[in-house]
């Protein structure tokens, strides 16, 4: 008995120092629990889920974008979500998710110095939209000229209904007309057009089409020239106290009758009616596309004698 109990101690001695390195060295311990009242074991706090967000941790914030509107002509609005619109006056600064608007024959420009300027022709509405680093609007309808002075890491990005624009310096026109339809026009710098999933690169001194539906189409070269032509009607002997204008320039150009905005169909026509006020009368009609050009007629006199 007395030989068994000396074996045992001897084991004990002799797998102490094991004992020793596996408990404290290794970390082989069992982990600590403890019991809540409703008996349930409550288990230590481990690692925050990854999937989760830190309630404590800043959420990421895009850089503030304020652009001044300059070089106000006529009546231009401010708008919130497409609606809450009120004037804009010469100067006013506007932010991310702002709407701005042209209305009848007014025109404005959007500046951020050193970054780029952006004019909007009349009847033209445009949205601010949230960037990371670029700068990015809508262009919802109408007409406007941007203009990037410098090279840009990400440069400029303008979407519609069914196309993207982006450009990283240069200058170039781009045209949405009501039915969604995009008409582009480089004239210093490059461009990209994406939609359903192709993309082209357009060079300068070259325009390119999208309409709504279908592929972009190959670009081609800029017109030298605008063609407008306006047939103006004859004033018969009878008085009358209102006249219809026809005319025919290039599809996709637009067209303002003493600056208001006229529709012109696929084709380049366009016809309105307009009122004769007592006395002389006279219309002009300005024509102008994405390459540049801008053509205008000014009509003959018409004399309106009201009957007594």
């Amino acid at each position: 008995e007395r030989i068994f109990f000396g074996l045992v101690l001897l084991a004990i001695i002799a797998l102490a120092p094991v004992m020793y390195y596996l408990l404290f060295e290794r970390g082989w311990s069992v982990p600590s629990h403890s019991s809540r009242p409703d008996g349930q074991v409550e288990e230590p706090a481990g690692k925050p889920d990854a999937g989760k967000p830190d309630a404590g941790a800043q959420v990421r914030q895009f850089p503030p974008i304020r652009v001044s509107l300059v070089r106000l002509e006529g009546a231009v609005e401010i708008g919130s979500q497409g609606s809450n619109w009120r004037s804009a006056s010469e100067g006013a600064l506007v932010s991310r998710d702002d709407w701005i608007r042209t209305l009848g024959s007014s025109r404005v420009a959007l500046v951020m110095p050193g970054q780029f300027s952006v004019e909007l022709e009349p009847l033209s509405e445009y949205r601010l939209l949230a960037s990371d680093g670029g700068i990015r609007f809508n262009l919802v309808q109408g007409m406007m000229t941007a203009s990037l002075p410098k090279k840009t890491e990400k440069g400029m990005e303008v979407v519609s209904a069914h196309g993207v624009v982006r450009s990283r310096a240069g200058r170039f026109q781009m045209n949405v007309d009501r039915q969604g339809a995009i008409l582009v026009g480089v004239l210093e710098g490059a461009i990209e057009i994406e939609s359903r999933e192709k993309t082209l690169k357009v060079g300068s001194g070259f325009m390119v089409s999208l309409k709504p539906g279908r592929a972009i189409s190959g670009a081609v070269r800029i017109p030298e020239n605008l063609p407008l032509d306006v047939r103006w009607p004859r004033l018969r002997k009878e008085n009358r106290t209102e006249l219809t204008i026809r005319g025919q320039t290039r599809p996709g150009a637009r067209v303002l009758l003493d600056g208001e905005p006229i529709v012109v169909d696929p084709q380049g026509r366009f016809r309105k009616v307009v009122a004769l006020k007592a006395g002389s009368n006279r219309f002009s009609v300005t024509a102008s596309d994405v390459g540049g050009h801008t053509e205008s007629l000014l009509s003959p006199e018409y004399i309106l004698n009201p009957a007594e």
